[in-house]
């Protein structure tokens, strides 16, 4: 005998894990996936599926946005703010659409530093200032 097309996700439910769906429109489009409580195996324009957890990514990026932080999303070879709102990260449908690799929180701002060498030939100091980002000179002064 052949075993249920969902025998897996029965025993799983059946076992206790939630059990999500999504079903098709006339027009061929999906839902949203949705936690259901009491699956109906039955219906041909479904598809079932172990529940979702939020990826800890996911999870990373949706506490930055509770703090104010910028996201960015990388885009034709450089990274740029992300337009995304927060119920784009916390739904389960979008988990396997958003790839960490193309997506980021901003980093914080590198500070600029300065260094001083002695310049024991001239007996003076040389105070120089680098870019923080870029790591190029913004400043030099000598100092006697």
């Amino acid at each position: 005998m052949k075993p249920h097309k969902h025998a897996e996700l029965i025993k799983a439910w059946a076992d206790g894990a939630e059990i999500e769906i999504r079903t098709q429109y006339p027009d061929k489009s999906w839902s949203n996936w949705e936690v259901f409580e009491e699956p109906r195996w039955g219906i041909s324009y479904a598809e079932y599926r172990l529940k979702q957890e939020i990826p800890q990514w996911h999870k990373d990026i949706i506490q930055a946005i509770n703090e104010g932080k910028e996201i960015q999303v990388f885009r034709n070879g450089d990274w740029i703010k992300s337009n995304l709102e927060i119920i784009s990260w916390e739904n389960p449908s979008y988990f396997g659409y958003y790839k960490e690799s193309e997506y980021r929180i901003k980093p914080e701002p590198k500070p600029d530093f300065m260094e001083a060498i002695w310049s024991g030939k001239n007996e003076c100091w040389v105070e120089i200032l680098w870019d923080g980002e870029t790591g190029e000179l913004k400043d030099a002064e000598v100092i006697k």
